[in-house]
């Protein structure tokens, strides 16, 4: 009788044991599907998010364009060349680490001294002189095209004072910065944009 009941009992436990498994069966189950329903929803909101955020920086970007082109546009009008001409000089710039207002302000002070240089008691006429370049010829020439045919005379002229001298003579103060510049777009075949 012992084992009868002992038998019995062990089968009512046993019953219980797998109802109970069953149950918690379920509920993982329906935790799980939670947890994947509550998971979608964050890669939806991620992926929204992401595509929010590279929206932003295609605009950011567009943005960052238009204004480098208003830049290149505005600089070719002060220097008097084409905004084409003006964006090849300005990878010639980035190569030589030189400063884009020291290339403005340099093409300016050239075309300055363009027209100073008919004076032959001028220091911009007597630095054309020593390059052997014809000051009425650079004037009917692109600011851009004038600048590069300088480069090339400064490139025949050994370093030293009197090419800084020279450079100071035509493109102001900065004309001893610009030598580098001058070098590398010497250098240079044709200036592409």
């Amino acid at each position: 009788m012992a084992i009868a009941k002992l038998s019995i009992d062990l089968e009512a436990r046993l019953t219980k044991l797998e109802s109970d498994l069953k149950q918690a069966t379920s509920l993982a189950e329906k935790a799980s599907g939670q947890i994947k329903t509550a998971f979608s929803g964050l890669t939806l909101m991620f992926t929204g998010l992401a595509g929010a955020l590279s929206a932003g920086a295609l605009k950011g970007a567009f943005d960052k364009y238009v204004d480098g082109a208003a830049s290149m546009q505005k600089l070719a009008v002060v220097t008097g060349t084409t905004s084409e001409k003006i964006s090849g000089l300005s990878a010639i710039a980035k190569m030589s680490s030189t400063d884009i207002g020291a290339l403005e302000g340099g093409m300016v002070r050239l075309s300055a001294a363009l027209t100073k240089a008919d004076k032959e008691s001028s220091s911009a006429g007597k630095a054309f002189a020593a390059l052997e370049l014809d000051p009425a010829e650079l004037r009917t020439m692109d600011t851009a095209d004038a600048l590069q045919a300088v480069s090339k005379a400064f490139d025949q002229i050994e370093d030293g004072s009197s090419k800084t001298a020279l450079a100071v003579a035509l493109f102001g103060k900065a004309g001893a910065e610009l030598l580098p510049y001058l070098n590398d777009l010497a250098n240079t075949g044709k200036i592409v944009a």
